[in-house]
């Protein structure tokens, strides 16, 4: 044993004199070796090199009689690379492949596994975090809703099965308000769970940039965002329903004030105020548009609803626009329309509010009151923000995913209020360009989609300047 350690010990100071001969510039010949001050003594082991899992590619050998690999002949490969990267292509290479062409070694097949697995990695945490969130936000909704309007349903003696079938109803327009705050929370704690577990910090050793390792969450944004506009179509339907099990049609049911409804016939009939009692309506308009482009409108003080007879409209005028531009204008006392039977309890059964009607509903609903004279900004804006929040869902995605590498560095509740505050911007700017729209200030388009626009540029910003 003692001949074994002075052996050794012999082998050190004969290696570290030859390191002295060649002073800084270290062991090997020329400029090609690297510095002595890498080894090191390290009690009385075998000396080591400081970095031991890089080599130096194309170059003579660090130690002579050490065991180096092989240089590689598929690119110029310059500096340090890691061990276990160089091994696999030289594995690789070894099986096979085109001189001077790209060849499939271990390697690469084993970096596109770890993509794979890492793309699955992400998908899966992604789509359960959402899952979560967009199922248990809406009952915060609803507790809310219920704390305000609990009081009411009281006065209305409905009862709690009442109460929670009505809400059952609500609750398809809880969960499409959820899917922006659902997306956005999902991709703040999806990246904070992979920076505690170093999944990210192993990604980007291996040489996967942060856009790379976020590529899934682009279609599954995207499926998320054709499944908020599926959604959207049932909700108006949800809506009345909910509507009539909690009794809101009972509060309008014997009175309406300026509404617009569209018969069968498709005749545009507006009124200002009706009584469902007195079978009375005031301040009445009635338009339609004949196939011949002629249009028709029948205006009056009253109109008075008569069984078997329909309503009979009084003191006012009748005029006819002919497609040539011919105007016939004739004034009545009493004028008896064919047709117009529907009873006033069927015109105020049905007083459709912006989040009982769709796409399409609110775009004829909008047409009939601007014949009627009417304001339709605010229907206009809001069939616009029918498309543009169900979006809002990718569009957040692609703001979060940057915000969350600043939110990582806070912890879990760091995240979440970054999330919530975020959100509440968002809803904020939302209602702030829709009452300008309504207001006239902007295009109802542009009302709609403004806050969209503007957290897109943000998060592209981010995203830009976000560390690969």
């Amino acid at each position: 044993m003692h001949d074994l350690r002075a052996d050794r010990d012999a082998r050190r100071r004969a290696l570290l004199a030859r390191g002295n001969q060649h002073g800084d510039r270290g062991v090997g010949s020329g400029d090609r070796c690297l510095p002595v001050r890498h080894v090191h003594r390290r009690g009385l082991g075998r000396p080591r090199l400081g970095h031991a899992l890089l080599v130096d590619v194309g170059r003579e050998p660090v130690f002579p009689g050490h065991r180096d690999p092989p240089r590689v002949a598929a690119g110029p490969l310059d500096g340090l690379v890691p061990r276990e990267r160089l091994a696999g292509a030289v594995a690789g290479g070894a099986r096979g492949g085109t001189a001077g062409g790209p060849v499939e070694t271990a390697g690469s097949r084993r970096g596109v596994q770890v993509i794979r697995t890492l793309d699955r990695l992400v998908a899966s945490t992604y789509v359960r975090l959402f899952a979560i969130f967009v199922l248990s936000v809406p009952v915060m909704f609803i507790l809310s809703d219920l704390s305000d309007r609990r009081g009411v349903y009281i006065d209305r003696e409905l009862t709690d099965m009442e109460i929670g079938l009505g809400y059952l109803f609500m609750y398809p327009k809880f969960v499409l308000w959820s899917f922006p705050v659902a997306a956005l929370v999902a991709t703040v704690f999806t990246i904070h769970s992979m920076t505690v577990h170093r999944e990210i910090q192993a990604a980007k050793a291996g040489g996967i940039s942060f856009h790379r390792l976020f590529v899934p969450l682009w279609p599954i944004g995207a499926v998320l965002t054709v499944a908020a506009f599926m959604l959207g179509t049932i909700v108006p339907t949800t809506n009345r329903r909910a509507a009539e099990v909690l009794g809101e049609r009972e509060t309008r049911r014997d009175w309406r004030n300026n509404f617009v409804f569209q018969t069968e016939e498709g005749e545009t009939f507006s009124i200002q105020q009706l009584l469902v009692s007195d079978g009375r309506g005031d301040w009445v308009l009635l338009e339609r548009e004949d196939e011949d482009g002629s249009r028709l409108h029948v205006w009056a003080r009253r109109a008075v609803y008569s069984e078997g007879e329909g309503w009979t409209l009084d003191d006012g005028y009748l005029r006819v626009v002919r497609p040539d531009g011919t105007e016939y204008t004739f004034s009545f006392e009493s004028y008896l329309r064919p047709g117009l039977t529907p009873t006033p309890e069927q015109l105020i059964q049905d007083p459709r509010d912006e989040e009982e009607m769709g796409y399409e509903e609110l775009g004829r609903q909008a047409a009939a009151v601007y014949r009627s004279g009417g304001d339709p900004k605010e229907l206009l804006v809001a069939r616009e923000q029918k498309l543009a929040i169900p979006a809002a869902t990718l569009v957040i995605m692609l703001f979060g995913a940057p915000l969350a590498t600043t939110a990582k560095k806070g912890g879990a509740a760091f995240g979440v209020g970054v999330a919530l505050g975020s959100t509440l911007i968002y809803i904020l700017l939302l209602r702030l360009f829709g009452a300008i729209g309504i207001a006239g200030g902007l295009p109802p388009v542009w009302a709609a989609w403004t806050p969209n626009i503007l957290f897109f540029l943000v998060g592209a910003v981010l995203l830009i300047r976000a560390r690969t």
